[in-house]
């Protein structure tokens, strides 16, 4: 080889070698942007849960109070000892409340201890039976005035004139014990923010409460503004923001969405690090094959081709794999759709399979619980049919392309599937379609995923029956 051929090869080999660290360190950047949105929607489904289960509790104390001054309004001559009998009547174990408390008309306060209170310098009886049935934001307890908490007001009337305020109360020294997402392994946080005034009533986080207003000097990541995450929160909109934490020194993502109560916003937050730990072991496998690239690119030109080869088999692999299941994934499936879609074939079945209560099983076991049930109906298909034939297509839907199997013996299988799946307590709905001499796949896909639909449907109908 010549001194000119020599440096040819040097220089080729130094560009590639460039060229392919950049291309990793694209690839690297752009499995974190996936993680990152894919984080983004976890944290989303997570605040609105969270969200409406704010509401539903707020509803909930709000009939409970009610009943509760329906009670004492009814009691003739009350007395305190009756009275303390009613207060101490709320399931506080079931519930958010700290505990309840009975404003006078001469603005004392009784406690279901039966101590008594003046609270004049905190609450006045005829401001609060002007003010009827509401609940407060961020308040000075009457009974501790170093104390912040949250009251739920209700009206005790008699004859058409307020007599007592029945209150519920929540400490917000108490709620960050009761109120904690369970995605990441517990190391997402929560916070209810007042968007009225950007008091956190909820910080599962920090160990004081604070005012939105605290971070306004954080700084954000591009493409975010904290304009229009103040305007959001005023105006009880959704949105996500990204921000450098001061506590931890690094991006932090958040969630937020409105709860329904006053213009309270439920919010969800988790370090970027953690979120970003699920594509670690991606990251790590491309730093690793930069690095034997980069070591066979200048001992032997081959041995980078070779070694780059067996890259993009496995960024192929990685195209085309479901990585939760390990079967074909939707990219695949549309790639067997184009490729029937030119040519005949003899016979065609098709099975959409779709599995009940996913949406259920993550929201009350977490999504591990859900990846476990899709890896179970997964390893169902793959032992009635080849790897081949078998697609996962969306979030619980697989769909079985057979070109060896005909109705009758896919019914066979799909009937063994459903009792696979049975055994560990799951149930799928499934349609079947089957077609003879035929060019493509639309219509029988389309026919088998109706049939599923019908399927599903009586499903949901015999569990309302039978919870009925």
């Amino acid at each position: 080889m010549t001194r000119r051929q020599i440096i040819f090869v040097i220089i080729l080999t130094a560009a590639v070698a460039v060229f392919l660290s950049v291309l990793i360190i694209t690839t690297i950047e752009d499995v974190n942007d996936q993680t990152e949105q894919e984080c983004f929607d976890k944290l989303a489904d997570t605040s609105k849960v969270l969200a409406e289960r704010v509401k539903r509790a707020a509803d909930s104390n709000a009939t409970v109070l009610t009943a509760m001054a329906a009670v004492i309004s009814g009691i003739e001559n009350p007395s305190d000892e009756k009275l303390c009998e009613v207060l101490n009547a709320y399931r506080f174990d079931m519930s958010y409340i700290s505990y309840t408390e009975l404003l006078r008309p001469d603005n004392t306060m009784l406690y279901a201890d039966g101590s008594v209170q003046d609270v004049s310098s905190t609450l006045n009886f005829s401001a609060e039976a002007a003010a009827g049935s509401y609940i407060s934001n961020m308040a000075q307890s009457a009974q501790k005035t170093d104390e912040v908490v949250v009251r739920h007001a209700v009206p005790v009337v008699r004859n058409g004139k307020t007599i007592y305020i029945l209150y519920s109360v929540i400490r917000l020294s108490d709620l960050a014990e009761k109120y904690k997402a369970d995605i990441y392994d517990g190391k997402a946080y929560v916070f209810v923010i007042d968007g009225d005034t950007g008091d956190f009533l909820l910080d599962t986080w920090h160990k004081t409460l604070g005012n939105i207003e605290d971070f306004s000097g954080r700084k954000l990541k591009p493409g975010y503004s904290w304009d229009t995450y103040i305007n959001d929160l005023r105006a009880g909109k959704s949105g996500r923001l990204a921000l450098i934490s001061e506590t931890i020194g690094e991006v932090v993502l958040l969630r937020y969405d409105p709860t329904g109560v006053n213009n309270w916003n439920l919010m969800v937050m988790v370090p970027r690090a953690v979120a970003l730990r699920e594509s670690e072991a991606v990251s790590y496998r491309l730093y690793c094959m930069a690095a034997v690239i980069g070591t066979v690119m200048f001992l032997y030109m081959l041995g980078f081709t070779l070694s780059l080869f067996r890259s993009y088999r496995r960024a192929r692999k990685l195209s085309t794999e479901d990585q939760t299941t390990g079967l074909q994934n939707r990219n695949a499936y549309e790639s067997f759709l184009a490729d029937i879609q030119s040519r005949s074939f003899a016979s065609l079945s098709c099975v959409f399979a779709d599995v009940n209560g996913l949406h259920e099983i993550n929201n009350k076991y977490g999504h591990k619980a859900g990846d476990q049930l899709l890896r179970i109906i997964a390893g169902a298909l793959l032992k009635e049919f080849p790897y081949k034939q078998v697609f996962r297509v969306g979030g619980d839907e697989f769909v079985v392309m057979s070109e060896d199997s005909d109705a009758n013996e896919c019914a066979l299988k799909m009937e063994r599937v459903a009792q696979e799946a049975a055994s560990h307590g799951y149930f799928i709905a499934y349609g079947i379609a089957y077609r003879e001499n035929g060019i493509g796949a639309d219509s029988i896909a389309q026919e088998a995923d109706e049939r599923m639909l019908e399927n599903k449907v009586i499903y949901y109908a015999e569990q309302d029956r039978r919870r009925t």
